[in-house]
């Protein structure tokens, strides 16, 4: 895992990169999936703008009972994909907002421009404006559309 995330780094040094456990499970496999969380947790400390999404304590344990509901034998079944989805886009949504300024360039990530005053025009051989609107999925899920005009 390290060696994928240091080749990302080495292509773009400003991605933001989120790192997701595995779930608990409820049964004796959780001591090794606890010890990969925390291997998990220090690979992401070692690089910059790597977040850990740590399932082991924000995720239902995915157990018998609730693979009952939300499994297709060992994997996921539709709504348990959806199920999912959803806490990943939530967990995310957190971290963004947990650490705004670390997320407030990312329009420019992969590319030459810069933008230090905020929502201002940047010149180039083409004027730029970036615009950010915000479209409510959720009561606590939001669609981000960026706009570079």
């Amino acid at each position: 895992m390290g060696k994928i995330v240091c080749k990302l780094k080495t292509i773009e040094p400003n991605a933001r990169i989120f790192v997701v456990t595995p779930q608990l499970r409820g049964e004796a496999c959780d001591k090794d999936i606890r010890y990969i969380a925390s291997e998990l947790a220090k690979l992401c400390d070692m690089f910059d703008f790597t977040y850990l999404l740590d399932m082991t304590a924000h995720a239902p344990v995915y157990d018998a009972e609730m693979r009952k509901s939300f499994g297709l034998g060992f994997h996921p079944n539709p709504m348990g994909y959806y199920a999912y989805a959803l806490m990943v886009a939530n967990y995310i949504d957190y971290v963004i907002r947990s650490n705004p300024r670390e997320f407030a360039t990312i329009p420019f990530v992969g590319t030459s421009l810069k933008n230090p005053q905020g929502n201002k025009r940047i010149y180039s051989k083409n004027a730029l404006f970036l615009s950010l609107s915000k479209t409510k999925i959720t009561n606590s899920m939001y669609l981000l559309k960026c706009t570079i005009n």
